[in-house]
């Protein structure tokens, strides 16, 4: 029930498999990486979307993960992990944007905001969750880019609402 069902547009989903997010989620304390849980959330995220959202992994290079209708979230999570090293292990968060970026209404990058490159929004509304929490380096700064640091499942009410904050809209209208 977290899960928002985004209103109208079109999403861009992008989930960072570098090496940087092989790293346990909680430090020592946890075994899941980084990457599994962009990659569950990005999934999720996807799938409660589904014919509106274009979903990819990316490190240094990037490439369009397709989900299919029915398919099971933990295959798919698994599948991911399967492809870590795919698109290297470099961190190219801008030129990811660049390149899948097509007239989208929001984008939402699933990362730890460490990056080697950098960019502008371009125009639409942009959503950085960083994974790691001890780093903010990504995100511009703008009233249509949103940071976050850190991670619940409750994150996903607060994406629709920042966005409906951002063009001055109550998110009970």
């Amino acid at each position: 029930n977290n899960v928002p069902k985004f209103e109208g547009g079109r999403t861009l989903i992008l989930v960072d498999t570098s090496g940087s997010m092989q790293s346990p989620v909680g430090g020592q304390r946890s075994v899941m990486q980084r990457c599994d849980v962009a990659a569950l959330f990005g999934t999720v995220l996807a799938m409660r979307n589904q014919g509106a959202v274009d979903l990819a992994i990316y490190a240094t290079g990037v490439a369009p993960w397709p989900i299919k209708s029915g398919a099971s979230i933990l295959r798919s999570v698994k599948a991911m992990h399967s492809a870590l090293g795919q698109v290297g292990h470099g961190t190219n968060t801008w030129a990811a944007i660049r390149s899948q970026y097509n007239g989208h209404d929001r984008v939402i990058v699933l990362t730890d905001e460490q990056s080697h490159d950098s960019g502008s929004n371009p125009g639409c509304c942009m959503h950085f969750i960083n994974l790691a929490g001890y780093r903010v380096a990504t995100a511009p700064k703008d009233r249509r880019t949103f940071a976050y640091g850190g991670f619940t499942d409750s994150m996903f009410r607060l994406l629709p609402t920042m966005e409906y904050a951002g063009s001055g809209r109550w998110p009970w209208e």
